[in-house]
């Protein structure tokens, strides 16, 4: 009789750890492709919250710019932004956040993650280059390189943007 009883335990103990075992198991089921879509789900929010900023700190930019030079030489705007994170460094090799002048427009452009962010203007736009004598250098004479944003430019963290017109130009300098 005890051993009947022992034996009706041991069933008892030994169907209990199967039937745990099979609701473990089905969590692990439930919850790992869950765990999954969440992180794309944030990975993508990221993404676009990051482009949403630049776009605002881009337009902003843009506009002032214009603004400061239809004003008239001597304007000088200065923007607070707080510059997010996965904005990439330029090279001329390699691409990345950068001015570009052509004779008709210039663009800003904010290289991101697996694509780009471009502002254009009909105006002017050089980043501040110091010449040697505390003045800018004039847009013919800023090189290649010096077009492309530098590691301290598009950092993240906040920003001072000062935004500068001369006579037929508008710098902008990133602190």
């Amino acid at each position: 009789m005890r051993a009947s009883i022992e034996r009706c335990r041991m069933k008892t103990r030994a169907q209990f750890a199967v039937e745990y075992t099979f609701v473990i198991a089905i969590l692990f089921v439930l919850l790992i492709p869950g765990i999954f879509l969440y992180y794309n789900y944030s990975t993508q929010s990221l993404k676009e919250i990051t482009s949403s900023k630049i776009s605002g700190i881009g337009n902003s930019i843009v506009n002032n710019a214009e603004n400061s030079f239809y004003l008239g030489r001597g304007s000088r705007v200065t923007l607070d932004i707080n510059m997010p994170t996965g904005v990439l460094v330029g090279a001329p090799d390699s691409g990345g956040s950068r001015i570009d002048c052509s004779d008709v427009y210039c663009e800003i452009v904010f290289a991101l993650d697996g694509s780009e962010a471009v502002f254009s203007t009909d105006v002017t736009i050089i980043r501040w280059i110091d010449d040697g004598s505390g003045n800018p250098k004039l847009p013919d004479a800023i090189t290649q390189a010096e077009r492309y944003f530098t590691e301290p430019e598009v950092s993240p963290g906040n920003k001072r943007v000062v935004i500068q017109t001369y006579t037929d130009f508008v710098t902008i300098d990133i602190e």
